[in-house]
């Protein structure tokens, strides 16, 4: 028999602000390393900075390649 705490996964994103006026290059960078680093998402929020779907593109781009 199995504890629940055996079965339990934790999986952790990554958050990423908009504030920090990453360039698309440097939002790659920072997505192959997240991968790199065991990251299960990237999060960013709508309607700040850059377009969220070019940013989120960029990422999934970047880990595709990682």
């Amino acid at each position: 028999m199995r504890l629940w705490r055996e079965e339990a996964r934790m999986e952790i994103g990554l958050g990423v602000d908009p504030g920090a006026g990453l360039t698309f290059p440097q939002h790659r960078e920072l997505a192959r390393e997240a991968v790199r680093l065991g990251y299960a998402s990237m999060w960013t929020p709508a309607g700040v900075g850059n377009d969220a779907f070019q940013t989120c593109a960029q990422w999934w781009g970047a880990s595709a390649e990682a």
